[in-house]
């Protein structure tokens, strides 16, 4: 089986948003969650997904996915005080109420990452499956600097080799399981990026090509960005949103 999980435990708060958390704003008529939630919904490979959800918000979304017509959603729970956490939680989840195998496929996709396309999605599945792992990620386009104190331009760091990570980041279940439970036994308990937890154990990590499309919305500009491109998203032919993917290659 292919598990999709998606830790939207957060509230977000660079987004200025006190009264509801970002993940539920409102997209081009749509809650960005549901967004999410539709492009796996309608990927015929993923089998079952599982969304942590931020405190006194798994009803809501539990009638939000159902109004959305969201059928392949197994689990709402309530997602733990970091990402780490979350993703912890939803994996065991898996494994106690949904059986997963350590041969099953486990993708998991940030919330608030609206536009990622079945290419990315399917090429994250292949590589997860002939490789045991997979990371979307793109290539570093604009030049880097250090900077010791965020006001002044320290050194320029080459980009030949610098790729920035996205989602999702797919695994064999049994891999990243262990993965999680070292970080616990380990002391590790707010890590951003599930590859790195892999990576800790000794297991090499594959990278997939990601999309520019394929952002995540953190702040109020990217959700201005993220409602443009809503606006015109179905305007625009299947054909020439692939052209966008692959950009980590």
């Amino acid at each position: 089986m292919n598990f999709v999980i998606i830790p939207a435990g957060g509230i977000g708060r660079r987004m200025g948003q006190e009264a509801l958390p970002k993940q539920f704003a409102q997209l081009g008529g749509t809650p960005l969650i549901m967004r999410v939630l539709r492009q796996f919904d309608d990927f015929s490979d993923i089998d079952s997904i599982i969304v942590g959800a931020p405190p006194d918000y798994s009803d809501a979304l539990r009638e939000m996915a159902r109004g959305c017509g969201i059928k392949k959603l197994a689990a709402v729970i309530q997602g733990g005080a970091t990402r780490q956490e979350t993703v912890y939680k939803c994996l065991s989840i898996a494994k106690m109420r949904a059986g997963a195998f350590k041969s099953d496929i486990v993708m998991i996709h940030d919330a608030a990452r609206p536009f990622v396309t079945q290419e990315i999605i399917n090429e994250n599945l292949r590589s997860a499956e002939e490789h045991g792992t997979a990371v979307t990620a793109v290539k570093v386009k604009d030049a880097t600097f250090k900077s010791r104190d965020g006001s002044i331009a320290g050194e320029i760091v080459p980009r030949e080799g610098l790729y920035l990570a996205q989602t999702p980041q797919t695994f064999r279940f049994s891999l990243i399981f262990e993965a999680h439970e070292n970080a616990i036994t380990q002391g590790i308990k707010n890590a951003l990026d599930d590859a790195s937890l892999v990576q800790a154990i000794g297991f090499p990590v594959r990278m997939v090509g990601g999309s520019s499309f394929n952002f995540k919305v953190t702040t109020p500009d990217d959700m201005a960005l993220a409602q443009a491109i809503a606006d015109i998203l179905p305007k625009i032919p299947e054909s020439d949103l692939t052209a966008f993917t692959n950009e980590g290659r």
